[in-house]
């Protein structure tokens, strides 16, 4: 549902209650939660109203100052129905947030999004598309969509709604340019297509509550690659990568862990493991991919970045 920018503070604050829209064949129904560009918006009732009933009092919970202003500001055609919704910001987490954080999947669950993703294959008119869509995502995140639509000859709407389709499910995270494999959606490639997908990363429970992202220098797809470039690829490199990673892509997790790298491995620790997964898809994107490690080595540098990747002592 399409809701104007300028409505969007006041929904968020409570403010704006009501939404006027015109519409050939209704678009909204109540009970439904709806998600828009200002967040999740419930709309808790749909109401067929002529331009004659709608008040001042129902204009200012819509955020104009008379009813006239809302007729006027009225788009489509003018024989159509008006529709008054009533609407509240739904301020929780969004289950789909909540369920790609989930990096670890029983056997049961992961037959169960097997048998989603079958599905939706073969509900598509063009062919199935699910395992090539994850795979284009795993492997080009933070890339535009119709980059990546191109590449899988596509039209960027199609393809928008596809990445969707697999959000819902919990198996990718938008982001402000392009899209990623959520840490639920990198679990379920690395045991469905173990070959193509393993990552070096390890999260272990080291103890009860405690938890340690590791990965072993020397074990990725990219180390010639990082030393072509000039660098070392230790733990205190991998660190580094971590760090801009977090502060260009994931800025919500910092200072949600701790680094502790040293020479032959990296580690990230802390009590959070959402937060520790979520690191560990965005640096295995990282170690299996060589056109995005050279992005963000060179991005890292045009930015005055320093990988700490030097001889360290004991």
């Amino acid at each position: 549902m399409l809701i104007e920018k300028e409505r969007h503070d006041g929904i968020r604050s409570g403010a704006i209650t009501l939404l006027f829209r015109r519409w050939r064949q209704r678009q909204a129904s109540a009970g439904n939660v709806y998600r828009t560009a200002l967040g999740r918006v419930a709309v808790e009732a749909v109401d067929v109203v002529t331009p004659e009933q709608i008040t001042d009092a129902d204009a200012a919970a819509a955020g104009y100052p008379s009813a006239a202003a809302v007729i006027d500001d009225l788009r489509g055609r003018s024989g159509d129905h008006v529709y008054r919704l009533r609407i509240r910001f739904v301020d929780e987490p969004d289950p789909r947030d909540e369920l790609a954080t989930t990096g670890d999947l029983a056997a049961e669950e992961l037959e169960a999004v097997a048998a989603r993703l079958a599905r939706l294959d073969r509900a598509s008119k063009t062919g199935p598309w699910t395992e090539a869509t994850l795979e284009i995502i795993s492997r080009r995140p933070a890339v535009r969509a119709g980059d990546l639509a191109a590449e899988l000859g596509l039209d960027t709407p199609q393809f928008k709604v596809n990445v969707r389709k697999l959000k819902n499910l919990g198996l990718t995270i938008s982001l402000e340019t392009g899209y990623r494999i959520s840490p639920r959606g990198a679990a379920y490639l690395a045991t469905s297509l173990p070959g193509r997908h393993a990552s070096p990363m390890r999260l272990i429970e080291t103890t009860p509550g405690k938890f340690s992202l590791l990965l072993d220098a020397g074990t990725t797809q990219v180390d010639a690659l990082v030393e072509q470039l000039g660098h070392e690829p230790n733990g205190y490199f991998w660190e580094g990568v971590a760090q801009f990673l977090v502060g260009m892509e994931a800025p919500a997790l910092e200072g949600r862990f701790s680094y502790d790298p040293e020479g032959g491995m990296f580690c990230a620790y802390g009590e959070d493991r959402a937060a520790l997964q979520e690191l560990a898809a965005l640096m295995g994107a990282v170690a299996a991919d060589g056109d995005r490690m050279r992005k963000l080595i060179a991005s890292a540098e045009a930015s005055g970045f320093e990988f700490d990747d030097g001889v360290h002592g004991g």
